[in-house]
């Protein structure tokens, strides 16, 4: 059975690199599930999950500046990580600010996200590099705190190789 290609590759190991954020010293929250998705719904907002990640991938690979000087196709891959966490305040009063601040979940929900990507840019060693090349922190849905991270991961391959 033939391997799944380069792309599909990277996703996972994406999926994977998220399952393993575990809060203590490195990282503020632990992700109850990490999911692909073809899209984002309001219905994916469960209540039962405290925090969560949505993976979703364009299904869209660009040729980056053509053929390289190894006879190499160079592409990039763009996947939209949506961090959800759940907010259980009880009063939505700008006057009454709670602690720690939605702004200060957002920062620090980010913050665990580009430390997990930077431990390993290359993806396990299909990637050239990977970035974080968007930050949404305008999404608001009452009762979380949501985030939209745009990466983006740059690869090549042979010709010959899907």
């Amino acid at each position: 059975m033939p391997s799944e290609s380069i792309a599909e590759q990277i996703a996972a190991n994406i999926k994977t690199e998220l399952e393993a954020i575990v809060a203590g010293t490195d990282y503020h929250y632990t992700p109850q599930i990490v999911a692909r998705v073809e899209q984002w719904r309001l219905e994916d907002l469960d209540a039962s999950r405290k925090h969560f990640y949505l993976l979703r991938d364009t299904g869209d690979e660009s040729v980056f500046e053509g053929e390289s000087e190894f006879g190499e196709v160079e592409k990039l891959l763009e996947f939209f990580i949506l961090a959800a966490r759940l907010d259980k305040r009880t009063t939505l009063s700008a006057f009454k600010e709670s602690t720690p601040s939605k702004g200060t979940i957002r920062n620090r929900i980010v913050r665990d996200v580009e430390k997990k990507l930077r431990e390993d840019m290359s993806r396990g060693g299909l990637a050239m590099t990977t970035e974080v090349t968007d930050v949404k922190r305008e999404i608001f849905v009452d009762g979380w705190v949501l985030v939209e991270l745009a990466v983006i991961v740059q690869y090549s391959h042979a010709f010959d190789t899907p």
